[in-house]
């Protein structure tokens, strides 16, 4: 009988103190279709993007420094940042917009759309969430 009781707690246990696994894979393209967004490509890392409207030139390297417009936003559209004509190093921002922006040659626009594990992880930062898909609309103005 205590045997029994043992392994009931246990159970419970196991059951209660298991985290649901999110498949942010799966978060990102049921967003994709919601919004009616084709044309996005996944890297292997996990980030998608989606070139809206090309650019011309060369494209930014992971050390290059950038002018762009950009607004972010969470997957339920509240907007979280933007700026236009704004200028930063890639090497200074999240891994996922690092990624992204070297994409976008300048005069080129559109989606970059990246879990969080490219973003800010399992930390809250301002009015992101923890644990957020993070989605930026950028216009990749110039490589500086």
């Amino acid at each position: 009988m205590r045997f029994a009781r043992f392994f009931l707690f246990l159970s419970a246990l196991s059951f209660f103190s298991c985290e649901k696994e999110v498949d942010y894979d799966q978060l990102i393209t049921d967003y994709l279709a919601d919004k009616n967004i084709s044309g996005a490509v996944r890297t292997p890392s996990g980030l998608y993007y989606v070139v809206q409207t090309p650019g011309n030139g060369s494209f930014p390297t992971a050390s290059s420094t950038v002018l762009i417009n950009y607004v972010g936003r969470l997957l339920d559209d509240r907007v979280f940042d933007q700026n236009n004509n704004i200028s930063f190093g890639l090497g200074n921002v999240i891994p996922g917009f690092r990624e992204g922006c070297q994409l976008f040659n300048p005069g080129a626009s559109g989606l970059l759309i990246m879990p969080p594990s490219l973003g800010y992880g399992n930390q809250a930062v301002g009015t992101i969430p923890a644990n957020s898909v993070l989605v930026f609309q950028i216009d990749m103005i110039d490589i500086l």
